[in-house]
């Protein structure tokens, strides 16, 4: 006991390992220093004598600090037993070094580089911020199979035309599946976007001919409000994980579209080549969102942000299926006098001396014949398309180049169009797994793609949801006048069966510890906590608890809880305790058509 206060003492005078809330000791941020060989740390257990003993080895006059000695030591619950430390699971990553030298390339380092990052959110403008809380959990690799598995599928509903015109949904009764057996209806699924990407792999793995994503930026305003020291880590495992599992659903001919501005972005573009490869990558993209004048300051003002494009191959005998209908077109200010107001040319009132022009008269002749006085030889597109996209003007305050009734979001469609009309065609499937407020489903319904949207939060139902019901009634916005969009198709709602989840989101939105109190008598009776939680002690405790303030109560429950159970496993679907009624387990079979014995 005396060994272990000398030890407490000595640690408490680093500030840095201070838990701010309590006053007490902070065993993750002792334990990543101690993964890290932290300088600051080593320079601490040396200067006692006990303790360097204790933790360090002589070897030939030099000392060899024993890390996993020293992190076993300080994670035993017998260290510290006073502090409700012992609480709290290690959440947080412990090592920044996102690069590295390695064989001449360049290589992202993971701490926990076999775990998986978990963890639900959204990305909202810096000045529209919703306040979700981001909740993730670093799991070992062998705890991760039950968390990965297909989940339970429940509460479906259908909307055509027939149920927006009534705003009553149709009951589903199946799903239609084309002739290689894959189903061709439009989804839009609310869970977690991680669980829900491997939950479709079973019935969509290698389908995908477009995935389009536009994630959040890790500008601090967008749910990664962590201490800086974790924060880059966080976000780089979040999204690693997450492309992973993307690039499964892509097909050999698919194609992916990430969205992001410079705050990640070249750490981004690394991470996509190692996942991708390097010869997978095609552009990257500059979308200049704002045209109109920004305040300058200190410095420039930001206007743009980046979309890596990569491809799913991208062999010597691949044909890319890009589409460029966005054809080099002739100099408007030089070439005016022959323009009608349509900016189509007329024959013979043309530049005699532009090759260009001479080749698509050459081509014109070829398939047409000779032209005669007031035939239109050549049609412009109107915009000449390079790597730099400044046309498409976003949706703000001062820019409102689409007429929308949908608040929140700031991609206009025309933005989406454009890239489903380079890779894509007539029913190939989209999937856009941060749907937010739904532009890349609505532009994929206009454009008679199939799409799949996921999306987390409870604004699916205000915002996704909402949007496509009344793309489906015809609404006149976004592309709609471009593509001659009317109305019509359908789409398929559905929701992952949650468990432990709703008790996230119930914690998340505790304000009093009241509140937290009730719903914990309910989690230790129907919830799924760690076997290693001693719930019998935590309650002979309870008091002591209760003096903590409620942030660092609510962190304690969370971690209590396990995420292999954060929705109900597929192959628990007849299990009396889920409820799932014989109604979705039928349409849970026929969902997942592969797998057999549900």
């Amino acid at each position: 006991m005396k060994f272990n206060k000398k030890l407490e003492a000595l640690l408490k005078s680093n500030p840095d390992f201070i838990d701010k809330d309590t006053g007490g000791l902070f065993k993750s941020k002792v334990i990543d220093a101690a993964n890290t060989i932290s300088a600051g740390l080593i320079e601490l257990l040396l200067k006692d004598n006990d303790i360097k003993n204790e933790f360090f080895t002589p070897v030939k006059g030099a000392l060899i600090f024993n890390t996993n000695h020293f992190a076993s030591y300080v994670k035993d619950k017998n260290f510290l037993n006073h502090s409700y430390t012992e609480f709290n699971s290690e959440i947080r990553l412990s090592i920044d070094n996102t690069a590295i030298k390695k064989m001449g390339e360049v290589s992202l380092v993971f701490p926990y580089k076999d775990c998986v990052l978990e963890g639900g959110q959204t990305r909202e403008e810096k000045n529209n911020k919703r306040g979700e809380i981001f909740f993730n959990k670093v799991l070992a690799k062998d705890e991760i199979n039950k968390l990965l598995a297909p989940k339970v599928l429940t509460k479906f509903s259908k909307w055509d035309n027939e149920a927006v015109k009534t705003n009553k949904a149709k009951k589903v009764n199946g799903f239609n599946r084309n002739k290689d057996g894959m189903i061709t209806d439009n989804l839009l699924i609310k869970g977690n976007n991680l669980l829900a990407l491997h939950t479709l792999k079973s019935e969509f793995a290698g389908k995908v001919k477009l995935i389009y994503i536009d994630p959040p930026y890790n500008t601090g305003t967008d749910g990664f409000n962590y201490n800086d020291s974790f924060n880059h880590s966080t976000w780089l495992t979040f999204m690693k994980n997450r492309l992973e599992a993307a690039k499964d659903l892509l097909s050999d001919d698919g194609a992916i579209f990430v969205q992001i501005d410079e705050e990640e972005g070249a750490y981004l573009k690394v991470l996509m080549d190692e996942i991708f490869g390097r010869d997978k990558f095609v552009n990257q993209i500059i979308w200049r969102y704002r045209t109109y004048q920004g305040q300058v300051k200190a410095y420039f003002p930001k206007k743009h942000d980046m979309i890596y494009w990569y491809n799913k191959n991208r062999r010597p005998d691949f044909k890319l299926s890009y589409q460029n209908n966005y054809e080099d077109t002739v100099d408007f200010k030089r070439w005016k006098d022959f323009f009608t107001e349509e900016g189509d040319i007329i024959y013979p009132n043309y530049p005699k001396t532009d090759s260009r022009f001479k080749d698509y008269l050459k081509k014109y002749i070829n398939e047409n014949g000779q032209p005669k006085k007031g035939d239109v030889i050549y049609s412009v597109k109107g915009y000449v398309v390079d790597d730099v996209w400044e046309d498409i003007k976003a949706l703000d305050a001062k820019n409102k180049t689409e007429r929308t009734s949908f608040r929140g979001g700031q991609k206009p469609e025309a933005l989406i169009q454009r890239i489903l009309h380079s890779v894509t065609g007539k029913k190939d499937l989209v999937l856009d797994f941060h749907s937010g407020s739904g532009t890349t489903l609505a532009a994929a319904h206009k454009m008679g793609r199939q799409w799949i949207g996921i999306e987390q939060m409870d604004y699916i139902k205000d915002l996704p949801e909402t949007r496509l019901k009344k793309v489906i009634k015809g609404e006149p916005g976004g592309i709609s006048k471009s593509v001659d969009w009317k109305g019509g198709g359908e789409f398929i709602y559905c929701e992952m069966a949650v468990w432990n989840q709703r008790y996230i989101d119930g914690i998340q939105k505790i304000t009093k510890s009241e509140a937290l109190y009730k719903l914990w008598d309910e989690i230790k009776n129907k919830g799924f906590i760690l076997y290693n939680i001693d719930v019998n002690k935590f309650e002979e405790e309870f008091d002591k608890f209760k003096k903590l303030p409620i942030k660092k109560q609510k962190d304690i429950i969370l971690n209590f809880l396990d995420m292999n159970m954060l929705y109900v496993p597929l192959s628990e679907s007849k299990d009396k305790t889920y409820n799932i009624s014989l109604e979705e387990q039928k349409l849970n079979r026929q969902f997942y058509s592969k797998i057999k014995d549900i």
